[in-house]
């Protein structure tokens, strides 16, 4: 036992050993945690570290100096090592993380133990060393070799190099953890700078090693910041990449109903900043949040609310957050948009109910002069007359069928071809389609040879100009004179269709347009309301714009907007 020489500098290593230890298991509790694990070992390679360097430096005789050497190494080396796996981890670095990377970073770190296990027998690590003797201690006078210079500027690079990705990566998260920056970097420093000023022979320290101490120093460091900041509990892991850029909004809370945290989507959606909101109650940010609150009492229930300036619908669904003991630790609150859904939704039950009602009275007079038919008692002209009624309302019934497919093909395509259009074809197409009813109505139709080129798609095009050359037809008024024209207008070119009917009223123009929308005017006539909402459905599709100029009296100007292509043609 007279070999040992504690004094009471040691106990400072004593205490790193037990703050090494005190945070390994700390982390290691938080195992569940990404880069728990990494920092659970880290910290107990510290402890090695510490271990090594008391036992070896307190220690007079020279085979046990050799030995604990040996041990202080075993920690020194993991230590740099596992702290830039550590980072790695955190940080969610794919690169580091392979399995090449780090087979490939752990060959100078081995080389380096094997070369320290093996001082007495080469001189590359040391190329001298022996025991000197200062005041009443006894130390281990080192001259460092080639291999020593390369293994403290490797471990110098590990460090600084995880250093930067930690700093970059909490640098990048919420004010409320940001504040952590300052705090990590001056325990980086902390183990940095003693380090080297004493590898660098300084007598700032005189005979001691700092570094273990340093490292204690850094352990309390990290503590503070895993208690204050919850810095194993909150991985920045592509905050940048996923956190921000997702669209739906976002907001992390604490047991206490606290926003620890919302991306820029929620702060879009509640017209606020994450600097000003986290910290707060969730309940305190808007008015609105009250209902959000409400969520929380429910995890399980899907609730949908109105929030923002534009009033949008927002589907809540909470997300709870457990700690590595499965407790409640907090939320995440993800608001998805669901306002184009709901209104889908509500204009597909107006559809059904729509085309259930305008389907069900043809199915009814069918199925009436059906039974009709079956009798006996009919005469020849009351059977012609039952049939005539059959065949009209059959028609009626394939022409609702027809155009609802032709709704739903607009629906469906996210986007066709644009080309370059030959109007006077498809315009001469339509009036054909519309032959029989223009003899009807005794009803004329006047157009240009001439049309100016635009872009479009030429089958949905033609579907427009049947649905305004109908409607012209029919409520133009008797005999009514159709006429068809075009306007250039900027980039866009104005199709049109005016008739010498009695015209529209204001409030009656307001309800062109929309699906199963009819005038009073109209009920004499066949039809169902979809004809101009499928127009304006398809002019929208292809860029372009519908609308009507009117005025009782004056007749009625249903026009359709389209772009324009580079030139104008004769495309007779």
């Amino acid at each position: 036992m007279n070999s040992w020489q504690f004094d009471v500098v040691s106990w400072l290593y004593v205490i790193s050993i037990l703050v090494a230890l005190a945070v390994s298991m700390e982390a290691w509790r938080m195992r569940a945690v990404r880069g728990a694990r990494e920092f659970a070992i880290l910290s107990s390679s510290v402890a090695v570290w510490c271990l090594g360097y008391l036992l070896g430096f307190f220690n007079s005789d020279l085979s046990w100096k050799l030995i604990f050497l040996r041990i202080e190494y075993a920690g020194i080396i993991s230590s740099s090592y596992f702290w830039l796996v550590f980072i790695a981890t955190y940080v969610d670095n794919e690169f580091l993380r392979k399995r090449r990377t780090l087979a490939a970073l752990a060959i100078i770190p081995l080389v380096s133990f094997v070369l320290v296990l093996t001082i007495t027998h080469q001189h590359i690590f040391y190329s001298h060393y022996g025991l000197w003797k200062v005041g009443d201690f006894v130390t281990l006078r080192k001259t460092y070799g080639a291999g020593f210079y390369v293994e403290a500027i490797y471990a110098y690079l590990l460090v600084a190099g995880g250093a930067f990705l930690l700093l970059h990566s909490v640098y990048q998260m919420p004010d409320r953890y940001r504040n952590q920056f300052v705090l990590i970097g001056v325990a980086i420093l902390i183990i940095l700078v003693p380090n080297f000023l004493y590898v660098m022979k300084t007598k700032i320290f005189g005979i001691y090693d700092p570094t273990p101490v340093s490292f204690a120093f850094a352990g309390i460091i990290f503590s503070f910041v895993i208690v204050k900041y919850r810095f194993l509990d909150v991985v920045p892991t592509a905050y940048r990449q996923v956190f921000k850029s997702v669209n739906s909004g976002i907001i992390v809370i604490d047991g206490r109903e606290q926003i620890l945290d919302m991306n820029p989507g929620a702060e879009s959606i509640l017209s606020c900043t994450s600097g000003w909101a986290v910290g707060k109650k969730l309940k305190d940010v808007c008015v609105e949040c009250a209902g959000l609150a409400d969520v929380l009492e429910d995890p399980e229930e899907r609730k949908e609310l109105q929030l923002g300036k534009e009033k949008r619908i927002y589907s809540v669904t909470l997300s709870p957050m457990n700690d590595s003991n499965g407790e409640p630790v907090g939320g995440i609150l993800v608001l998805y948009d669901v306002t184009d859904l709901r209104n889908a939704l509500d204009e597909i039950d107006t559809f059904a109910h729509s085309v259930a009602h305008d389907l069900k009275t043809p199915l009814s007079l069918l199925t009436g002069y059906s039974d009709l038919l079956s009798s006996d008692q009919l005469t020849p002209e009351e059977r012609d007359e039952a049939v005539n009624v059959i065949r009209t309302y059959s028609a009626k019934m394939i022409d609702i069928v027809d155009e609802l497919l032709i709704l739903a093909r607009v629906r469906r395509e996210q986007g066709v071809a644009f080309t370059s259009i030959d109007m006077a074809k498809i315009v001469r197409s339509s009036v054909l389609r519309l032959e029989r009813l223009a003899q009807e109505k005794k009803g004329k139709v006047y157009y240009p040879d001439n049309w100016p080129v635009a872009l479009g798609y030429a089958p949905w095009i033609e579907e427009v100009w049947v649905n305004y050359l109908s409607n012209a037809l029919k409520y133009g008024g008797p005999s009514p004179n159709v006429y068809l024209g075009c306007d250039e207008v900027g980039r866009q070119i104005k199709f049109w269709v005016k008739d010498n009917g009695p015209g529209l009223k204001e409030g009656e123009q307001h309800k062109l347009f929309r699906e199963f929308s009819r005038l009073s005017s109209e009920e004499n006539e066949p039809g169902h309301g979809l004809g101009l909402f499928i127009a304006g459905r398809i002019v929208s599709k292809l860029g372009g714009e519908v609308g009507v100029e009117s005025e009782p009296g004056s007749g009625a100007k249903f026009y359709f907007t389209l772009p324009k292509a580079c030139a104008s043609s004769d495309l007779r």
